[in-house]
């Protein structure tokens, strides 16, 4: 009996030194992250984390934000985002491109826009490229025209084209008879009598005011013709076109006119800003280039299938 007693104390004893060992053997248990808010999925929401949310959702008043609503909308956001994950959208080439993009953007936004935001154009080199280009600060000078238009065409008939021609002489000689008359405005009631033209009949004729060289519409010839006569009151000889006859007067002038420095500096160092601002551009994009390795093979491009246009037009432009 004593026998079986020892045994039993023994086997009691062997029990608590393996209980024993196994405890001093095991790890211990792992220290709590004292940061560590909330966890979803393998994403962690720390201290940092929410106090950073705070001051952007704050504003003026961050302490007014309620701590607890806070972190259940960025658990909230988090499984939303572990969902969209999940399912692949984070590959698709529109979010790829929208992420590229902002990065582009921040790119710009840390190397060039300052830059951009600190240029400035000094009065001297304004003046240098004014002294340069008077020509884009001149008004050109303009005339005051007016017309009588007699409508023909290549199948109207020898006689009906004969009377079109003598009506727009008749009209010529009547109005060399108006031109000592004073008041009259362009060719005054000639224009109605004979003018075809109804947007400028009952105006006596006149087109307003025009400058050499640009296009109206009204043919060439009775432009050319305006600026070819040599004094206001002036009358030209009959201008023939494909669609009809004309007479023209020179009825008023406006002559070139040079915008004073002064007055042109506020648009000029405009202009010169955005030139500046353009040629910084293209030199961010060029090193930008440099800096990064770029081969190019032709023979894959061959091979790439372009799909059948529907609407003729231009390609979206890169970013």
């Amino acid at each position: 009996m004593r026998k079986i007693l020892v045994g039993i104390v023994l086997v009691t004893v062997a029990f608590a030194v393996v209980v024993l060992v196994l405890k001093l053997r095991r790890p211990p248990p792992p220290a709590v992250d004292p940061d560590l808010i909330a966890r979803v999925g393998v994403f962690e929401i720390r201290v940092p984390d929410v106090e950073r949310e705070v001051v952007r959702r704050g504003g003026h008043n961050p302490a007014d934000v309620d701590k607890g609503a806070l972190l259940e909308e960025m658990i909230q956001r988090q499984a939303l985002i572990a969902r969209a994950r999940e399912l692949g959208l984070h590959e698709e080439a529109e979010y790829i491109r929208s992420c590229e993009n902002m990065l582009i953007g921040k790119l710009r936004q840390r190397e060039l826009e300052p830059e951009l935001n600190t240029m400035e154009v000094a009065e001297d080199e304004a003046r240098q490229h004014y002294d340069a280009h008077v020509d884009a600060h001149t008004t050109p000078a303009k005339r005051k025209l007016a017309m009588i238009m007699i409508t023909v065409h290549e199948k109207m008939t020898e006689e009906k084209r004969r009377h079109c021609e003598s009506r727009i002489r008749d009209a010529r000689d009547k109005a060399l008879a108006q031109t000592s008359t004073k008041g009259i405005r362009g060719f005054g009631k000639v224009a109605v009598d004979y003018s075809e033209d109804q947007t400028t009949r009952y105006k006596g004729g006149e087109i307003g005011w025009v400058t050499e060289g640009r296009e109206y519409r009204w043919p060439k010839p009775v432009i050319d013709a305006g600026f070819a006569l040599e004094a206001i009151g002036d009358i030209s000889d009959v201008v023939e076109t494909p669609t009809a006859l004309y007479i023209v007067r020179y009825c008023d002038v406006r002559e070139a006119e040079v915008t004073p420095f002064e007055k042109a500096l506020p648009q000029l160092r405009h202009k010169l800003i955005l030139d500046k601002r353009r040629e910084m551009e293209t030199a961010f994009q060029a090193a930008a280039r440099a800096a990064v390795p770029v081969e190019t093979f032709p023979e894959a491009l061959d091979r790439v299938t372009m799909p059948e246009s529907r609407d003729a037009g231009v390609p979206p432009a890169l970013p």
